[in-house]
């Protein structure tokens, strides 16, 4: 199992998924291909996380116009306080896996997303803080339109800001 400490998200034509590309604590390379309909599984989650963190939990639990106007603003300020970062690269020594399930591990100061193969043998681990989660989500966000991917999954809150890196990394720890 790696807990990556890097990563870098890509949608790759020729395959029709993204890839996620992760540097472990040890910089071992570790890529991850997720399909449309796993990724589509993962945003729902994520995004009532990231809401269920507002400060007015009433706020949170009815997705009234002024939460989803707190969410945009919320999303926007993570999307531009995101630093590009070099790219994680593939390589040839790297271990190389289709994601067939992730467990999303929610807690109130950060979520964690566990990544399975077909036999729930964890494949990687992902820790993000409120802020990061909004960040990857704003990079995955631009894969899905990079890919002409369906936005249905995606709460309108998010779709609406203006700045979505279209491919990138992030970084914590």
């Amino acid at each position: 199992m790696s807990d990556l400490q890097r990563l870098t998200t890509r949608y790759v034509e020729r395959e029709d998924r993204i890839r996620l590309t992760g540097e472990n604590e040890d910089r071992g390379v570790v890529t991850l291909w997720l399909t449309q309909r796993l990724a589509n599984r993962i945003i729902g989650p994520l995004c009532r996380w990231l809401e269920s963190q507002a400060q007015d939990s009433q706020a949170a639990s009815k997705p009234s116009p002024r939460m989803q106007l707190e969410q945009t603003f919320e999303q926007e300020r993570a999307a531009q306080a995101l630093v590009p970062q070099p790219p994680v690269q593939p390589e040839g020594t790297s271990t190389e896996s289709l994601v067939e399930s992730v467990d999303v591990q929610r807690g109130g100061k950060g979520v964690r997303l566990v990544f399975k193969d077909g036999q729930q043998k964890i494949l990687a681990t992902l820790t993000f803080s409120s802020t990061l989660t909004r960040q990857w989500m704003a990079i995955v966000l631009g894969q899905f339109k990079a890919a002409q991917w369906p936005l249905a999954a995606w709460p309108q809150w998010m779709v609406n800001v203006g700045r979505r890196p279209e491919a990138g990394e992030t970084k914590w720890h």
